[in-house]
């Protein structure tokens, strides 16, 4: 018999109740718990899992290259890792060297480092959440932070309030770093923002761990034309396997050089080995392209259900560039800060 009390630990993912869920398995779409109760899974492993739960295809072809492969090394750079930063540096040409690491929150707390040895300054300009670890630990995400770093300024997704940061803090800030939010904001806003950037000789950080490889081939920044220097990659990389990555520009990598960096458990030579097997059948399925055509079909279903049932509701989702869209306005006319009071900034799901 289980004891759900052995799982205190998980009280941060059970805010307000315990969960009575425990699952067993899963397969697709479809979860099954120890009574044998089936739910329909819309998370997708919270977007760590691109090809499905326990995705057989993904199983076997693991298992079969497990077999000749070496599961640890002595040594992080492997020919599995060599050929798994070719093919994401084949999806971002204008970013061409790759630095793995173990987790969403290692990659932007990596990019910080990174970001702050090119530059030799100090100051991260930041919207949207970044992980867990403590400089990113403030408000809204944490109301009592276990350490505020001074250097880590939000400016809300508000295009005035970035103005004002970057030009009270001329000459020191290392970069801006945001979390797209496609089913919040259009890709105009990060366009406007790459914009405002270059000026001031900052490095534009994308935080593509929760989009990246489910938004398009070559992610969210890429397909709306934005000039990133670095973007942080992990969910889906490696279809829910430990692995994330820094990609970024030969200039701005260079910080890369100076910093450091370690992780010993990047000698886990599987995790590359299930990169590139993912990365191979979504090419060969087109996985991202079915994951928008398949979401596009659930939200127009879901919206046309709930006005038919008559509840007041919107489905959000990736919102499209828009000609009438002004970058520093909401349609309403408020500041882009009126928009986030109005639609509330999700609470995106911590990198895992």
């Amino acid at each position: 018999m289980l004891d759900p009390g052995a799982t205190e630990h998980l009280a941060e993912w059970e805010r307000d109740t315990r969960s009575s869920i425990i699952f067993r398995s899963a397969n697709g779409g479809m979860a099954e718990d120890i009574n044998g109760k089936i739910y329909l899974d819309m998370t997708s492993c919270s977007g760590a899992s691109p090809l499905g739960n326990n995705d057989p295809v993904f199983k076997a072809k693991l298992a079969q290259a497990m077999e000749r492969e070496t599961d640890i090394l002595p040594s992080p750079v492997s020919e599995q890792r060599q050929i798994l930063a070719g093919k994401i540096s084949e999806m971002f040409p204008s970013n061409s060297r790759v630095f793995f690491l173990r987790t969403g929150s290692c990659a932007t707390e990596a990019a910080v480092r990174i970001a702050r040895h090119r530059t030799g300054r100090p100051v991260i300009l930041t919207a949207g959440f970044h992980g867990w670890h403590d400089i990113f630990q403030q408000h809204p995400w944490s109301g009592n932070p276990p350490a505020k770093d001074q250097h880590i300024q939000d400016f809300q997704y508000d295009l005035d309030n970035l103005e004002q940061q970057l030009v009270g803090n001329e000459g020191r800030v290392a970069g801006i770093f945001v979390t797209p939010e496609s089913s919040v904001f259009p890709p105009e806003l990060l366009q406007e923002i790459s914009r405002m950037a270059s000026p001031h000789g900052v490095l534009l950080i994308v935080d593509e761990v929760l989009c990246g490889r489910r938004y398009a081939k070559g992610g969210y920044y890429r397909k709306h034309g934005v000039k990133a220097d670095l973007i942080t990659l992990a969910k889906g990389i490696a279809q829910g396997i430990g692995l994330s990555a820094v990609v970024g520009t030969a200039g701005a990598m260079v910080g890369a050089d100076k910093a450091y960096l370690g992780n010993t458990y990047l000698r886990e030579n599987r995790a590359y080995v299930a990169g590139n097997l993912t990365q191979e059948i979504s090419e060969e399925a087109e996985i991202a392209a079915r994951i928008a055509e398949s979401g596009l079909a659930l939200k127009r279903q879901f919206q046309t259900s709930f006005e038919r049932s008559e509840i007041p509701a919107r489905v959000l989702g990736a919102i499209p560039c828009s000609e009438s869209f002004c970058p520093r306005k909401s349609m309403e006319g408020s500041s882009l800060r009126g928009v986030c009071n109005t639609v509330s900034t999700p609470a995106t799901q911590g990198h895992t």
